[in-house]
């Protein structure tokens, strides 16, 4: 009796685990990505506002530039600016796709791939790693990074051999 009291414990345990920390790939489910959708929609149109209140206001973010790199909501308003003024309001962020999200408590992070486009620029994949933090009831934007993945440089490639699939 007691080894089958001990083992429900366990699977309870694990399946309360895997619930907390397993990636959700389901939209329906996922905590932080219709929030990461909004805020990069919002930045595209240049909703300072919106962008703002979405934000902790110590953010820190990395830009796919190596001199991209802004702590505070300040400097976040200053790169929102100088990309409008880039953009011209064409610019779009489409085909989000590869999601990978983790959460626990009031912390969570979303990965994922996307594409941009902005005015006659071919487009071009981005990749973005968010982590945001849960205050009063509410997710806040605290850390991003954004790079332009390389295509056709990994060792695999490189070295003749098949990419992995995934």
């Amino acid at each position: 009796m007691k080894n089958q009291i001990a083992t429900i414990r366990i699977l309870l345990l694990a399946g309360v685990a895997l619930l907390l920390f397993h990636p959700s790939l389901d939209a329906q489910q996922s905590l932080i990505r219709p929030l990461a959708e909004q805020f990069l929609d919002s930045y595209v149109r240049g909703d300072q506002k919106q962008v703002l209140s979405m934000v902790d206001p110590e953010i820190t973010m990395y830009g796919s530039d190596r001199s991209e790199f802004l702590h505070g909501a300040n400097e976040l308003s200053e790169m929102m600016r100088i990309d409008q003024l880039l953009w011209q309001k064409t610019a779009r962020i489409t085909d989000l796709c590869n999601f990978s999200e983790v959460s626990t408590g009031s912390l969570a992070t979303l990965f994922f791939d996307a594409t941009f486009t902005a005015g006659n620029r071919p487009p071009m994949p981005l990749r973005f790693a968010t982590v945001w933090k849960k205050k009063h009831g509410k997710w806040f934007l605290v850390q991003s990074s954004n790079v332009v993945p390389t295509e056709h440089q990994s060792a695999a490639e490189i070295l003749g051999a098949s990419p992995t699939a995934h």
